[in-house]
């Protein structure tokens, strides 16, 4: 008689916990176990940012109590269904489990995982109450990033000496493209200059590919080759890259038929004048 009261006992004690937590039991046993702070850290509320992904525009909504993040929403109707579009739901559930935005992320899905950490990190920052912690670490990395960014297209050309250099970029993007361009310099000036992106496995180029009809971006629009030169023949107009990017990558109206990434560019042609002016031509 006395376990067969001790076990209804734990039956009314379990009951009790089901009602008082008025969520499903997965979800409040979930919550335990997640490290919520001890003291007030945000500002409860809703908060929104978005960044740019591989495809476009990506978007996290993130609640907070007082003491952690409640919620998290990423959407990204761009980012490519199989790769992208499957990365945002773990990204999300990564975040709200560790109760930061510096989550590992999804193998394959860089530039998606990159946005959303980035736009999840705008979201602490608004919530934050005061100087918490992460929001702190939050501001002290995008202070020393600002700070490491590569030197311009007109310094490093003052520093390169004549020659042909080609750069291909280490880490492909999630559908496995690696930047890549070949430039020749002559009395610190461009006087030519291509870019493509590789599939290295392969060895096909969006500038190839688009050419034949088997990379197409839009029916109406320019071929991602045209875009390519478009950013090309610019820089080697102004033999720099003032005012060809927007702050998220993306052509200004300098370059107004270009609807393509093009921050993987940018950074392409510096890193191969970087690498020449440390090889010394």
């Amino acid at each position: 008689m006395k376990s067969a009261a001790a076990g209804a006992g734990i039956l009314l004690v379990l009951s009790g916990v089901l009602v008082a937590s008025a969520e499903p039991l997965h979800d409040w046993l979930e919550r335990r176990s997640i490290p919520y702070s001890d003291t007030p850290i945000y500002r409860a509320g809703t908060y929104e940012s978005a960044a740019r992904g591989y495809g476009g525009e990506v978007t996290v909504a993130m609640e907070f109590s007082e003491y952690g993040i409640e919620s998290v929403s990423a959407s990204g109707p761009d980012e490519t269904p199989e790769i992208g579009g499957a990365a945002l739901p773990v990204l999300q559930q990564q975040i709200r489990r560790q109760q930061t935005c510096y989550v590992e992320g999804v193998s394959g899905a860089t530039a998606t995982g990159d946005a959303v950490r980035a736009a999840a990190a705008d979201c602490i920052l608004m919530a934050a109450d005061g100087e918490n912690a992460l929001a702190q670490q939050i501001k002290e990395e995008r202070e020393a990033a600002s700070g490491d960014s590569l030197p311009t297209i007109e310094e490093l050309l003052l520093r390169v000496p004549d020659g042909f250099y080609t750069y291909l970029q280490e880490e492909g993007d999630e559908n496995g493209y690696h930047d890549y361009v070949e430039l020749t310099v002559k009395d610190h000036r461009l006087t030519s200059l291509v870019w493509d992106a590789v599939n290295v496995e392969t060895q096909a180029g969006k500038r190839e590919l688009s050419e034949n009809g088997q990379y197409v971006m839009r029916e109406d629009g320019p071929l991602w080759a045209e875009q390519a030169d478009a950013l090309a023949g610019y820089t080697l107009e102004h033999q720099s890259a003032e005012g060809l990017l927007n702050a998220d990558g993306y052509a200004t109206d300098a370059v107004a038929s270009v609807s393509i990434y093009a921050g993987g560019y940018l950074n392409a042609v510096k890193e191969c004048l970087l690498r020449a002016v440390s090889s010394g031509g």
